[in-house]
This record gives C-alpha cells, structure tokens and sequence, in this order.
C-alpha cells in the first residue's frame, strides 16, 4: 500500500478536550500531547492554529514563525509540551472560547488530520467594587467624614450618596475617587434639614455615565443635635439591618462616648474615647499610638469569651511584660500607660492582677 499511496503520515494522540483557565492566567494545554511519525527520523513541521480574532498568544521554547514547530516527531512533542497559551485580557465575568488547532506534516508524506484544542477562559473580576468604611471621622459643626473604596472596569466618574430623610429620599452630594480607588465624602448634617439619615446609599456612575448598584452603609448619622453632651450620633447595625451593634455620640471637641451593645466587634480607639461595654464578649478594642487618655467600662478580662486590647507593638516592644510593667492600680481601675507617648488606657473595675492572670486578653499590632 505505501508503494501506492506513500508513506502513512504523521499524526497527534493524547489531546484533552476542553481545558480551561481563570482570569487570563496562562495555560500549557499540549503537555499530554504527542506527535507520531510512523517514518523513523523524518522532519516534521507543526502548524498551531490560534482564533484569528485576537482571543490570546503563543510562547514557547523553539515556536517559529507563523507559530510552527520543526524536527523529528519526537523533538516536536518535547517542544510542544512547553508551549503556554496566555488569553487576552477580558471584560469582567466575561467568558471567552479559543479553539487551537495542531496540523502535523511530514517531508515525506502529506499533511496530517487537523486536531482541535479548544481553551476556555472565564474572568472572575467583578465589572464594579463599592465599600463604604462604617469607621466614619467627626469633623465638628454636623459634620462627618464618609470613606471607603470604588471601582469600576469602565472608570468612576463618581460615586453619590443618599439618604431616607424623615421618610423621603435625598441626594446628600457626591466624591470622586483617587487613583488609588479610595475617595472621601464630605456628609454635613449640620441643617435642619438633613440632620437625620437614615439607609445611607452609595452608588456608582461609571465612566460611560451608567449607574451601578445600589450598595447601603452599615450605619445611620444624626447631626444638629442640641441639648445634650453630645452634638452628632452614629448607629452602627448588623448585615441586615434589623439591630443596633453600637451607638457612637460625638463631642465637639473629638471625644466619643461609644455604647457597645453586643459582642464579636472590633473598636478603633480616636481621641479621648469613653467605650461602655457592658460585659459584651468577645469585643477587640484597637489603640494607635496618640489617642490620648481612653476608658473602657465593664471590660471583659477573664473566660474563653474575654475581650481583648491590641496595643501598638512598637511601643511596647510586642512584649507582655512591659504593658504590666507600666500597668498600675489607680482609683479601682488598671491603668496601662504608653512608654512611648504617654497615652492611657483606664480599665474601670479590672486590677493589674486580673491582667496578670489573664494575658490572652493582651495582643500587639504593628
């Protein structure tokens, strides 16, 4: 038959079928794959075909021009098998097919059967990303300070707020975001109008002026307030929405009074903060170095539910021993005393013993 025909032509075995990747990262879909020439020691040319609409590229040890690859059938599969399909870049949640093709062929023979390799990849990225940062900044006169971080696959033209107010929505304004994706709302609730908020809404307007989705903050804030020690309030609430964690009240000078309502929640110390914990568990209370002369009522120091104080390392040097070293009894509270900067913790009705015998409730953060 081969006197008739000619020599049998090469041909390709151990194809996977439908392999895949996520987000554009690169693949080696040929590393099962191996090329056969039933005449010993001819020189063979493969062909890898690739979509010619631009779906990714080829690279690899020994890839010639037009992406082709040339020796002994065995050469050809060692080369083969290092070959790395990178995808293009694609639009977020966005799946796209590539079909590669391998066509063989012999000097002696002709061409082979043409196999196909068909690659998928699926972008995991999402089109927009929306926070809002529940730790909002009082900056005096009904005013607060909104952060968090956006972003959008086709650009942030901005982000807008708004509000239910006294039973109707308001616009409360807009910010634009930074290069960095972070942006910073300035929130005045010191007119009569807007000084109660409540399901405070972020949203994004891309950069092709389309509004993405509605994303709600964790907390409600009422400004103008009269009468009482404090001028601003915060309510900070669970994921759904049905019940109060935590109330902030401002002071115009920067001080809070923070009234913890249940436990599991992490607290960052500002200025001159007063924490009422009422025995909640499991709470973290976080101090950066300069937050001046803080108290923390009904702390909880004992129990596998204890809460836990996370102290600045460096001012301590990450060591136990020196926070109970400036730790002193003071007026029926442990007083912890920063070496480096003078701040203080005053913890009402718990002794430096307590702490002594219940060191899980000290941690360090850089």
């Amino acid at each position: 038959m081969s006197l008739l025909f000619g020599p049998l032509p090469p041909y390709i075995d151990g194809i996977i079928d439908r392999q895949s990747t996520i987000d554009e990262a690169p693949i080696a879909p040929f590393t099962t794959v191996t090329v056969f020439d039933p005449t010993p020691d001819a020189i063979d040319t493969l062909y890898i075909g690739i979509r010619s609409d631009g779906q990714g590229t080829l690279s690899g040890e020994g890839l010639g021009p037009n992406n082709t690859l040339t020796g002994t059938a065995s050469q050809i599969t060692d080369d083969l098998r290092s070959i790395i399909f990178t995808p293009i870049n694609a639009i977020p949640g966005q799946t796209l097919n590539t079909d590669l093709t391998l066509t063989v062929i012999s000097n002696s023979s002709i061409p082979s059967t043409v196999y196909r390799v068909p690659v998928t990849d699926t972008s995991t990225a999402p089109v927009e990303t929306l926070s809002i940062d529940p730790d909002v900044v009082y900056e005096g006169n009904g005013t607060f300070a909104v952060s968090g971080k956006a972003y959008s696959y086709y650009g942030v033209n901005s982000v807008q707020f708004s509000a239910n107010v006294y039973g109707s929505t308001f616009s409360l304004g807009s910010a634009v975001p930074s290069s960095d994706e972070s942006y910073t709302f300035v929130d005045n609730l010191g007119t009569s109008q807007i000084e109660t908020q409540s399901f405070i809404r972020a949203q994004i307007i891309d950069g092709s002026f389309s509004y993405g989705a509605l994303v709600p903050a964790q907390f409600d804030l009422t400004g103008g307030i009269t009468g009482k020690r404090y001028t601003a309030e915060q309510n900070i609430y669970n994921s759904d929405g049905s019940s109060v964690l935590s109330s902030t009240y401002f002071r115009e000078d920067g001080s809070r009074a923070v009234n913890v309502l249940t436990g599991g929640q992490t607290f960052s110390s500002s200025y001159e903060d007063t924490f009422l914990n009422h025995g909640a568990p499991e709470n973290t209370f976080v101090f950066n170095s300069g937050f001046g002369s803080d108290l923390i009522r009904q702390f909880r120091v004992n129990g596998e539910d204890h809460d836990t104080l996370s102290l600045a390392g460096g001012d301590f040097h990450n060591s136990i021993a020196e926070v109970l070293h400036n730790t002193s009894n003071v007026g029926g509270a442990a007083v912890i005393t920063d070496p480096t900067t003078g701040d203080t913790i005053r913890l009402a009705g718990v002794s430096k013993a307590q702490l002594v015998h219940n060191q899980a409730a000290l941690s360090f953060h850089t």
